[in-house]
């Protein structure tokens, strides 16, 4: 009868702890997943978390799946002129919905179960925004632009932010973060959209000065025809080079955002797609590599110049009143705050320059940083070096007081030339 009752006791006991094992395992699956890129359907929503007061912020992903627990605070927004949420293509008459979860389902309000995160999407493309703050000046003849998303009037939720000069219509800098965590899964858009002059003068007309037929007789003009022949073809001219590049967003939504010519400068197209294509790759890489928030400052050094006809120099501007300055120089501050280091990559926006011409203004430290791409001396593909970031500002002094740190960042594992 005592051998009984202990079994008994025991097989109770064991009936007991397989129910809370299969409960906490139920509880683990009650969670709802988004896995990235998969999930994220086309003219996907803003995804927004909201905070304590009604506060939001823009939803960072902290890898490829990301799991929303029941008590959730997930919200899908749809900025834009009439546009509006829908579900499975029934548009619900709101831009702004919240998502909870619920046995392992996502769940909207208006709709109820939708299961799949990939069934709520917006009507159409997301409208991004801008913000400017002339109250919050920068540099000594910029004030501060935000670009992101108006959620009202009084809530603006930034991707990004520039420092912007009205009276020759140049970005002096720009500031961003990579996602570590996430870049890795980022969604490849095919399409690209097209710039928004939105923040410029009525008269500025970007779209024109970037024109192909434009530049030609502009340049002609300033420079000569021989000259122009040199500089220009269907191959070379000058682009629209992003100073925050729609790579470095994980979300189309925030890769969109980027498309301001507010956020450009005028790059050679063979520079633009050659080795500034590896400094922002290079920063991608980093990022991911340390698993962090990676701070990215961005911008351009002097004016370029160029010979014309008759041998002597002439400053490049994209307009004859000397408006979208082209820079000699690129420049890309890449920041790990976590360890107080960074590195500063820097690339001439000259394919055209003569080796013996060409001078880093600050001390080449790519061999100590381990910065180990074949290309970066290819002159045609834009010259780069690197330096310390300490070094680089006793040159480049209009930057943001948060880009400074104590140490070198290590490329040490990244490899630029697979």
């Amino acid at each position: 009868m005592m051998k009984f009752f202990k079994f008994s006791l025991w097989f109770v006991i064991f009936i007991e702890c397989a129910i809370c094992i299969y409960a906490g395992i139920a509880q683990t699956k009650a969670g709802c997943d988004l896995k990235i890129p998969v999930d994220v359907p086309r003219n996907e929503p803003v995804y927004l978390v909201q905070h304590q007061h009604n506060n939001f912020s823009l939803f960072k992903p902290i890898g490829e799946t990301n799991t929303f627990s029941s008590s959730g605070n997930l919200f899908a927004f749809c900025p834009g002129k009439k546009n509006s949420i829908q579900i499975e293509q029934h548009p619900i008459d709101s831009n702004l919905t919240e998502i909870t979860c619920g046995n392992a389902n996502f769940l909207v309000n208006e709709f109820g179960d939708v299961g799949n995160l990939n069934k709520i999407n917006c009507t159409k493309g997301v409208q991004a925004d801008i913000s400017i703050k002339k109250k919050q000046t920068c540099s000594s003849t910029g004030y501060i632009i935000d670009v992101g998303f108006k959620l009202t009037n009084k809530v603006f939720l930034p991707t990004f932010t520039i420092c912007f000069d009205n009276t020759n219509w140049t970005p002096i800098w720009s500031k961003h973060v990579i996602n570590g965590k996430s870049i890795k899964f980022n969604v490849k858009e095919n399409g690209r959209r097209e710039f928004k002059a939105t923040g410029l003068p009525t008269n500025a007309r970007p779209s024109d000065a970037y024109k192909k037929a434009t530049q030609i007789p502009h340049f002609t003009e300033l420079l000569g025809t021989a000259q122009t022949e040199t500089y220009f073809s269907s191959s070379s001219f000058l682009a629209r080079g992003h100073l925050t590049p729609d790579a470095d967003f994980v979300f189309p939504s925030a890769q969109w955002s980027t498309y301001f010519y507010l956020n450009t400068c005028p790059q050679f197209q063979t520079v633009n797609a050659g080795n500034w294509l590896g400094v922002e790759y290079l920063a991608r890489k980093l990022a991911q590599h340390y698993d962090v928030e990676m701070e990215i400052f961005t911008g351009g050094y002097d004016n370029l110049k160029l010979q014309n006809a008759a041998g002597g120099l002439k400053s490049m501007y994209l307009t004859g009143d000397e408006k979208y300055k082209v820079p000699k120089w690129l420049w890309k501050i890449i920041k790990n705050k976590s360890t107080n280091s960074a590195i500063v990559m820097i690339t001439l926006n000259d394919p055209f320059a003569k080796e013996d011409e060409i001078e880093e203004f600050c001390t080449n430290v790519c061999d100590k940083a381990y910065v180990n791409s074949k290309h970066f001396k290819t002159i045609r593909k834009g010259y780069t070096f690197c330096c310390d970031l300490l070094d680089f500002r006793r040159v480049v002094t209009n930057l943001p007081p948060e880009a400074t740190a104590g140490n070198l960042l290590s490329c040490s594992n990244v490899i630029l030339d697979d």
